[in-house]
């Protein structure tokens, strides 16, 4: 079932309507998946998500939550009633008014279940057409994560970005030429508020309303551990892991992993311990290792580099 396409009047013009945005063609629209190699050899194998994130995350501080109407709720909608903006709490960001329609239909695909009076629920919360960054820190967005960024001290700029060398490298350039990125920009906490390329914007925070979660109980996570030895659920062998992102890069292109699946860890790595009193096996090895690299050091160093990759590897 087609849905007529929505428009809306904001409260500051004059009698008129703006349309929304027509969606793309559904042909248009591609899912992505990622096949993993499940082995039923795995047991209590379950993908995980990687988070590449390696900076911690804040919380808010603040009271207000967001207002979720009963017909938004579907939607995971909400708006804040600070900064007067919608907020997906599924995507942990906020949406501007005029792309509503499509950030549905991108990321939900549930554009029927948009209520038909989306706009009279907007204009109640006077939730304007377009919503602009601000330029000093404030009271953060609620359901939206809170990291560590920077941001630019220059009066009446506010710029904030979460990695210093290309937003130092970006806006400084662009927007303060001739000032050192060392004397304009400072760290801060931001919150992503907009990620949309055509519209990205990192709102800057007041510390004030934003705080670590409490340290994390490990206690827990131990006794699990020891539960799954106690079962054999470690049973000394080296195995692969069946999600290919768990597989570190090195081991990958060097294929160590296929060399190594089913072998005994421990025994590994006593072979390569250090020969001294404590490991005595290996020390009539020492010298024979030391005459033989001092009669390949001339050599290795003539070899071409790509020649030395080659050797590395488990084929070499």
């Amino acid at each position: 079932m087609l849905m007529p396409p929505l428009v809306w009047r904001h409260p500051s013009l004059p009698l008129g309507t703006l349309p929304l945005q027509p969606p793309p063609p559904l042909s248009q629209i591609q899912i992505e998946t990622e096949e993993l190699d499940n082995d039923p050899r795995d047991k209590d194998f379950e993908p995980m998500d990687v988070d590449e994130a390696s900076q911690p995350v804040y919380v808010s501080t603040t009271t207000h939550g967001l207002i979720q109407p009963p017909t938004l709720q579907p939607l995971q909608l909400g708006i804040d009633p600070e900064h007067h903006c919608i907020v997906c709490e599924g995507c942990k960001c906020a949406v501007q008014r005029h792309a509503l329609y499509n950030h549905i239909l991108h990321s939900h695909g549930h554009v029927s279940r948009l209520p038909p009076n989306i706009h009279a629920i907007l204009d109640e919360h006077q939730v304007p057409h377009h919503i602009h960054a601000p330029n000093s820190k404030g009271i953060p967005v609620a359901s939206i994560p809170i990291i560590e960024g920077f941001m630019c001290t220059i009066p009446d700029c506010g710029a904030t970005g979460k990695l210093y060398t290309s937003f130092s490298h970006n806006h400084t350039r662009l927007a303060h030429p001739g000032i050192p990125a060392k004397d304009c920009i400072t760290p801060c906490l931001i919150q992503v508020v907009f990620p949309a390329k055509n519209d990205y914007q990192a709102w800057p925070v007041d510390p004030n309303y934003a705080t670590l979660p409490s340290s994390v109980d490990f206690a827990s996570a131990l006794d699990k551990i020891k539960q799954h030895d106690a079962f054999g659920w470690d049973d000394g062998l080296i195995q692969t892991p069946r999600d290919p992102r768990h597989v570190n890069g090195f081991l990958k292109e060097y294929r160590w992993l296929r060399i190594t699946e089913g072998k005994n860890y421990g025994e590994l790595c006593s072979l390569v311990d250090t020969p001294s009193a404590q490991n005595p096996a290996l020390l009539p090895l020492k010298d024979k290792l030391e005459g033989y690299f001092n009669r390949i050091r001339p050599i290795v160093k003539e070899m071409a580099p790509l020649v030395l990759r080659w050797v590395n590897t488990a084929e070499g």
